[in-house]
């Protein structure tokens, strides 16, 4: 582990975290209706950007990874629209597309149910 080695995957991190909030905006702004071709555009824009830019320079480096990073970002959210339903309730391909599953009482995927207090008439 070296200085630069560090430097380098933070500045990726960054990239990334970027690149994917980046394409979270431009799927909610793109004027297209059709979820799965918005987001089939970005998948293969993502991946025509990276595939064009070489990481010969620390700037070709932020922008090849965030091109990626929209490229994955899409392809998790088509997958997981794709499989939604499918798939078993808290299994590992669940959440592995983000549907998480908290291991207590409480359950993301169970709906909360409020409790109902009966109030006497004579105070309604």
């Amino acid at each position: 582990m070296t200085k630069e080695g560090i430097e380098n995957s933070v500045v990726s991190l960054a990239s990334m975290t970027a690149g994917a909030m980046a394409s979270r905006i431009i799927a909610d702004k793109l004027p297209i209706k059709n979820q799965k071709v918005k987001r089939g555009l970005l998948i293969l824009g993502g991946i025509a950007a990276a595939a064009s830019l070489d990481r010969k320079t620390t700037g070709k480096k932020v922008a090849q990874d965030a091109a990626i990073s929209v490229a994955v970002t899409q392809t998790g959210y088509l997958l997981k629209e794709a499989f939604e339903g499918k798939l078993k309730d808290g299994g590992i391909a669940d959440i592995g597309m983000g549907t998480p599953v908290f291991f207590d009482d409480s359950s993301y995927l169970t709906p909360y149910e409020e409790e109902v207090i009966e109030v006497p008439e004579f105070i309604s």
